[in-house]
Formats: C-alpha cells, sequence, structure tokens
C-alpha cells in the first residue's frame, strides 16, 4: 500500500451556490488491501452519509462493513460521538472486526479534522474582522 494517505476536502456539494456539506475521503488499510472511505458530512458537522468504494476484502467481511444499516449507523454522527463498535456503531462478526475499526478510525479522524479545520477557518476569519476594524 502507498504511503500515508492524506484527508481530501471537497466542497463541491452546493444548491443555488450555498455550500451543502463537504465529501472527505480517505484511504485505510482493510485486511486484505485498501478501502477507501467517501463520507458526507453537512455543513454543521454530522456525518450525512458514507460509502465504502475499491474494497478488496472476502465476501463475508465485504458484506459486513457494506450491510446498508451499518453504514447508515454514522449518520448523524459528529467527531464528538462515541465512535467505537458496539457504542454509537454497531458491533460486526469476528472476522470483519479488524477491517471495521479501520473504517471507524478513518471516519473519526475525517470528523476531527472537519472540525479543526472549520475551527481554524472561524478563528482566522475573526481575526481578519478584527484586523480590519483596528
Amino acid at each position: 500500500m502507498p504511503g500515508p494517505q492524506r484527508a481530501r476536502h471537497d466542497n463541491s456539494e452546493r444548491r443555488d451556490e450555498a455550500p451543502l456539506g463537504s465529501v472527505l475521503t480517505r484511504r485505510v488499510k482493510g485486511q486484505s488491501g485498501a478501502i477507501e472511505i467517501v463520507l458526507l458530512v453537512t455543513e454543521d458537522g454530522p456525518v450525512q452519509g458514507l460509502r465504502l468504494q475499491g474494497l478488496r476484502e472476502p465476501a463475508p467481511i465485504s458484506a459486513a462493513v457494506q450491510n446498508p444499516e451499518w453504514l447508515g449507523s454514522f449518520k448523524g454522527l459528529s467527531a464528538s460521538s462515541d465512535l467505537r463498535l458496539g457504542q454509537e456503531i454497531p458491533d460486526v462478526a469476528p472476522q470483519a472486526r479488524p477491517s471495521a475499526e479501520a473504517v471507524v478510525e478513518a471516519v473519526r479522524t475525517l470528523l476531527i479534522l472537519m472540525d479543526t479545520s472549520r475551527a481554524s477557518n472561524i478563528e482566522h476569519l475573526h481575526r481578519s474582522a478584527q484586523m480590519r476594524r483596528d
């Protein structure tokens, strides 16, 4: 697998030029190869949707982590949620657990990065407004 993967951020989800949210992607190491995470996050932070693509996992593992109910359990969660298997996210069969944990960790990382980015942007905008007043 290539070196460390960076989160890619795209604010292209728009309606009438107002952003609807952000699409974030990250590639993680599953049990049998890379798993690409595609996460849609609303402008105010919670997960709107999660998709996995490019899975190279065996059928039982792939079925567990691509189960619509399991993927749907991420909807509405944010960086402050208890993003752990068996907590906010339902547990999976033991053979799928390592890949599921990789997905959960990737989603947690993307949400934290998104929150940090928002906080930095707000702080930057606040400083810019303050400088204009001075």
